[in-house]
C-alpha cells in the first residue's frame, strides 16, 4: 500500500513535466532504480538524496556534456552509468555481501533437475516431437501468405527466446539484455551485409560473434551480483544501448532504422515467405539441438548445479568464474544470431523492435511458458507473433485486453507450477489421461520432496537445493572423469 501510495504520488508531481507520455513514465521509472541501487535497497532517506542528487546532475547536464549526433543519448544515460558504477563499487569496496548472489534468499523459477529428469516435461507424450515437425512442416500448404510470414518473425524471435533459455533456464541468472545482444545482432549483420555487400548468412554468423565479447564484458562485473542486482545491472546496460547506439544516425535514420535483405543460398534466395520460413525453421532446429546437447553435457550437468546451489557447487571443488562467463557468452551469441534472423524476417532493423522495456516483457513471456524447453522458446516465438494479429483480425476492438489478460493470468498460474505454462498444460492432460484409463490421479511426486517449503509458491528450503546441487555436482565429476 506504501509503495503504490508513493508510486501514484510521484505520477501526480511528474505530470506537469511529462504530460502522459507513457514511455517518459517508463524511463523514469526505470532510472529510479539508480537511486535505490545507491541506497543498497535499504535507506529510504538515502534513497531520496540520492535520487534529488541524480536529478539535479542529469537536468545540468546538457551544459557540459559534448554535442554531437553520438552523444545525442548521454543525458539520459546518465541514471544507468551511475547504477552500473555503483554495483561495481559495492561489488570491491566492502560491499559484496549487499551484492553477493548468496547473500539474496534464491528466487527459483522452476522446480529442481530431478523433477525435470522423471517426468521430461512429459511433452513426448502430450505431443510427440515427430507430430510437431509434421505439422511445422505443412504449414505453407494451410496457412496464406500473410499468416506464413508472421509465423516465420515468430520463429525467428524463438531463436532469441532460445537465449533465455540457456542463461535463465539453464543458469539460472536473470538476465535482461537479451534482446539489446539480439539488437546488436542485427546491427552487426546489417553493417556487414547492407552497408558493406556481404552475403548475409556469413553476416548473421558473424553477428552473432561480434555480441560475444560485449556479453562477456557485461558478465565480469556481474559475477558477484545477486539476481536482483543482476537484473538490475543488465537492465542498465540494455538502455545504454538504448539511448547510445539507436540514437546514432547511421542506424536510426529518422526512427526508420536500416534495411536489410533476406539471405539467399548460392543461386536460391530465401526472399519467399514458403522458403524463408523453412530457413527459419531450419536456423531454430539446429540452435535447438545445440542447446539440447548443451543442456545434457557435462557442462551443463555443472550450469544446472550452479542454478540450483552455488554454495553447494564451490564446496564440491568447482568454480563458478568460468560457467558463469561461459554462459553469457553462448546465450548472446545465441541472442546474436537470433536478432540477425530476426532482422531478416522483419526485413529491417528498427530502434523499437528491440527496445529494453520489450525485453522485460519477453523474459516475463518465455518464464509464464517455460525457461527449460525448446519447445516453449519456440511456442512463446510463435504465440508472441500471432496473437496481437489473430485478435486485431477475427476480434473485434472490446477483445483486445484478451491477450494482456490472459498473460497476466499465465503469470499468476507460475505460482502453482513455476515451471511455466506448457508443463502445467502437460501434467494436467497427463492427469487426466490416468484417470481416464484408471491409473490413479496424480503425476509421479518429485523425487526431491516438495518444491515449496510452505504453500504453494516456487521457493524451495536451502536443505533441497544443496541436496539437489550435489546430486548433479556428482553426476557432472562422474561426466568429465
Amino acid at each position: 500500500m506504501l509503495g503504490g501510495m508513493l508510486s501514484g504520488l510521484s505520477g501526480v508531481l511528474l505530470i506537469s513535466f511529462l504530460g502522459l507520455d507513457t514511455p517518459a513514465y517508463e524511463l523514469a521509472f526505470i532510472a529510479s532504480f539508480a537511486a535505490a541501487v545507491i541506497a543498497r535497497m535499504r535507506s529510504m532517506a538515502v534513497t531520496f538524496l540520492a535520487a534529488l542528487v541524480l536529478g539535479v546532475v542529469q537536468e545540468t547536464s546538457t551544459d557540459y556534456l559534448p554535442s554531437g549526433a553520438i552523444f545525442v543519448g548521454l543525458r539520459t544515460c546518465i541514471p544507468f552509468f551511475i547504477m552500473i558504477i555503483a554495483l561495481v563499487a559495492y561489488n570491491f569496496v566492502g560491499g559484496n555481501r549487499a551484492v553477493s548472489s548468496e547473500a539474496a534468499a534464491p528466487v527459483v523459477l522452476e522446480a529442481t533437475t530431478e523433477a525435470e529428469r522423471s517426468t521430461r516435461w512429459r511433452a513426448g507424450r502430450l505431443a510427440p516431437g515427430g507430430i510437431g515437425v509434421v505439422a511445422l512442416l505443412l504449414l505453407p500448404v494451410l496457412l496464406t501468405s500473410f499468416w506464413l510470414n508472421l509465423t516465420s518473425v515468430g520463429i525467428a524471435l524463438g531463436v532469441i527466446f532460445l537465449s533465455y533459455t540457456i542463461i535463465v533456464g539453464m543458469g539460472g541468472m536473470i538476465s535482461l539484455a537479451q534482446l539489446s545482444f539480439a539488437a546488436i545482432g542485427a546491427l552487426a549483420t546489417t553493417e556487414f551485409a547492407t552497408f558493406h555487400g556481404w552475403p548475409v548468412l556469413p553476416s548473421i554468423l558473424l553477428g552473432g560473434l561480434v555480441v560475444v565479447p560485449v556479453g562477456v564484458v557485461v558478465a565480469l562485473p556481474a559475477m558477484r551480483w545477486a539476481r536482483l542486482y543482476l537484473a538490475l545491472g543488465t537492465l542498465a546496460f540494455a538502455f545504454l544501448v538504448d539511448n547510445l547506439v539507436f540514437t546514432y544516425p547511421r542506424y536510426n535514420n529518422y526512427g526508420s532504422g536500416v534495411q536489410l535483405r533476406r539471405p539467399s543460398i548460392g543461386s536460391l534466395s530465401l526472399a519467399g515467405n514458403t522458403t524463408f520460413f523453412y530457413f527459419a525453421l531450419a536456423a531454430f532446429a539446429v540452435v535447438a539441438v545445440g542447446v539440447v546437447r548443451l543442456r545434457r553435457s557435462t557442462a551443463g550437468l555443472l550450469f544446472t548445479a550452479i542454478r540450483e546451489s552455488e554454495r553447494a557447487t564451490v564446496t564440491t571443488g568447482f568454480g563458478l568464474f568460468g560457467p558463469k562467463i561461459a554462459l553469457f557468452a553462448i546465450s548472446s551469441f545465441v541472442a546474436g544470431i537470433g536478432g540477425g534472423i530476426y532482422a531478416t524476417a522483419l526485413g529491417q532493423v528498427v530502434p523499437s523492435t528491440y527496445n529494453a522495456s520489450l525485453g522485460i516483457v519477453l523474459l516475463a513471456v518465455i518464464v509464464t511458458v517455460g525457461t527449460r524447453s525448446v519447445w516453449a522458446a519456440l511456442i512463446a516465438g510463435v504465440v508472441y507473433s500471432l496473437m496481437p494479429a489473430v485478435f486485431n483480425f477475427f476480434l473485434s476492438a472490446t477483445w483486445q485486453q484478451v491477450p494482456a489478460i490472459l498473460f497476466g493470468l499465465g503469470a499468476i498460474g507460475l505460482a502453482r507450477e513455476p515451471r511455466g505454462a506448457l508443463v502445467h498444460a502437460t501434467l494436467s492432460v497427463q492427469k487426466l489421461r490416468a484417470r481416464i484409463v484408471g491409473r490413479g490421479g496424480a503425476p509421479p511426486e518429485d523425487p526431491n520432496g516438495p518444491r515449496t517449503s510452505a504453500g504453494g509458491g516456487g521457493r524451495r528450503l536451502p536443505e533441497q537445493d544443496e541436496a539437489a546441487a550435489s546430486s548433479v555436482v556428482a553426476r557432472a565429476t562422474d561426466g568429465s572423469q
